[in-house]
């Protein structure tokens, strides 16, 4: 016996009632034609048929209003038989004596039904609406939504459609042991602490080459907006090269909005010709915080604020009011 079978009795009650009017003989034909030959045998099937005959539509109606997974043998034999969505919603609202049933429910397992899938079994994750797949995803952190990218290429293709959870990106170097570590922080700064900070260090070569397959992915996904890029490594120039050819790999303009970096020149300017014009407003090399002043941009209203001290320069425009 089928585990819905076995987890629904009562469903067979309803579509029997819901076919009373065929005979005995007949009504246990159709019902073999939709769960099966051996799924109940002719005896199982006259209790059931006895005890539907003395029920009363309330008692159906509860049936369903306890569990609409009552009405999937029903919804399943209107698609064998060809019956229409309409029709087959008609005479099921008919039976039970009310409209008043879930018609996304309904909806689901009637086009489940026509498109083959003859299961009764509850849905699964890949059965869900497309809406409700990228529902979960966005509300997912974002280890989560990265390990949700390998189960399938369906899966893939939402969350890469999707803007991803994270708007903050920290890249730091430390050489314990003379071997070096790069240590990468990912955030959310709008969501909560527990959900939104991920945080992970990289060992030797194969593992940053693992990091960097992932931050390409990330960085590829043309909805990403970070609202704070952070690189701060200064003992590796053939890791600020490998990233640098990530972003210049890239077939679209990365929105930062604050980016603190210390690239040597050339580097630094391949990454600010990679961003988004007009999304960034905060921009700072090396180290800063010393000297300061202000001064107008020719040909707006806004001004910029520089910070100056012999190792770095930290620029921030002010938007007029």
């Amino acid at each position: 016996m089928s585990e819905f079978i076995k987890n629904h009795p009562s469903a067979i009650e309803v579509f029997v009632y819901y076919e009373r009017e065929k005979g005995k003989c007949d009504l246990y034909e159709k019902l073999c034609n939709v769960i099966g030959d051996y799924e109940i045998s002719e005896e199982e099937f006259k209790a059931v048929f006895e005890k539907v005959t003395n029920m009363k539509q309330r008692e159906i109606r509860q049936l369903v209003v306890q569990d609409q997974s009552n009405l999937r043998l029903c919804i399943l034999s209107d698609v064998i038989y060809k019956k229409s969505i309409n029709e087959s919603a008609f005479n099921i609202a008919k039976m039970i004596g009310t409209q008043d049933i879930d018609g996304q429910d309904f909806e689901f397992w009637f086009n489940r039904f026509s498109s083959g899938n003859c299961n009764l079994d509850q849905k699964t994750f890949y059965d869900l609406p497309i809406e409700i797949l990228e529902n979960i995803v966005e509300h997912l952190n974002f280890p989560s939504q990265m390990r949700l990218r390998k189960v399938s290429h369906g899966l893939r293709k939402i969350m890469d459609e999707r803007r991803p959870s994270i708007d903050c990106m920290y890249f730091i170097v430390g050489c314990p042991s003379s071997r070096k570590t790069l240590n990468l922080s990912i955030d959310d700064s709008k969501g909560p602490e527990s959900d939104g900070y991920w945080k992970r260090s990289y060992h030797g070569e194969n593992n940053i080459k693992i990091l960097f397959n992932g931050i390409k992915t990330l960085l590829n996904n043309p909805r990403l907006r970070l609202r704070n890029f952070e690189w701060d490594i200064s003992s590796s120039s053939e890791i600020d090269v490998q990233f640098i050819d990530i972003i210049n790999s890239s077939n679209h303009k990365i929105e930062i909005v604050k980016l603190e970096a210390n690239f040597d020149s050339d580097l630094m300017v391949d990454l600010v010709k990679a961003i988004k014009p007009g999304t960034l407003e905060e921009i700072a090399f090396g180290e800063y915080e010393y000297s300061f002043g202000r001064y107008d941009i020719p040909g707006s209203n806004d001004q910029l604020d520089v910070t100056i001290n012999g190792g770095g320069i930290y620029f921030v425009r002010k938007t007029s009011d």
